[in-house]
């Protein structure tokens, strides 16, 4: 028989347990992310009197509009990797500062505030688009030194003495031959 007596208990009890679990989750980031969704309020009222262009009006509009909506991070997952292969075109036929674009210190605080927000929404989804990105972009990271031709190597260098130093626990250097 596949199903014993501890395992039918805990396969009727996930159902019930997990969303509650969820629930406690979600209240709880919203506890914490409460503040920065203040100073976001402020910051983005204030720069929605500020100068700045329409398009630029728009999307803090939009993340305003948007701060609590638990869909976000899930749209999140989704638009990370075409965002990174769009990023990654634009730096592979016009180099890095093609990527950059000149906008405020209080733009760039919004705009974290508005992610921390963001994340805060949905953690579970919000964590899974986090690491998702983080990946993403170190493996265009990687292949964009490898493709250029800056590889760093001292950098290289310290990863392998590290991982020797792991290794050896201790033992003499000199018979790892990376000395």
């Amino acid at each position: 028989m596949i199903f014993n007596h501890i395992t039918i208990p805990l396969c009727l009890t996930l159902p019930i347990v997990l969303p509650i679990m969820n629930g406690f989750i979600i209240r709880r980031a919203a506890e914490l992310a409460q503040p920065y969704r203040l100073r976001m309020a402020e910051l983005g009222r204030k720069l929605l009197e500020s100068p700045i262009s329409a398009e630029d009006k728009k999307v803090i509009t939009f993340s305003l509009d948007h701060a609590f909506n638990g869909w976000i991070p899930i749209a999140l997952i989704l638009a990370v990797p075409i965002a990174v292969t769009i990023a990654g075109w634009k730096l592979f036929r016009h180099g890095p500062e093609a990527l950059s674009k000149d906008i405020s210190e209080e733009q760039k605080e919004f705009h974290h505030l508005a992610l921390i927000s963001d994340l805060a929404a949905n953690p579970v989804f919000g964590f899974i688009a986090a690491i998702e990105g983080v990946f993403l972009v170190s493996i265009l990271a990687l292949v964009f030194f490898t493709y250029k031709g800056v590889v760093i190597k001292s950098a290289a260098t310290d990863v392998v003495r590290t991982i020797d130093n792991i290794f050896l626990m201790g033992r003499n250097r000199s018979q790892s031959g990376y000395t």
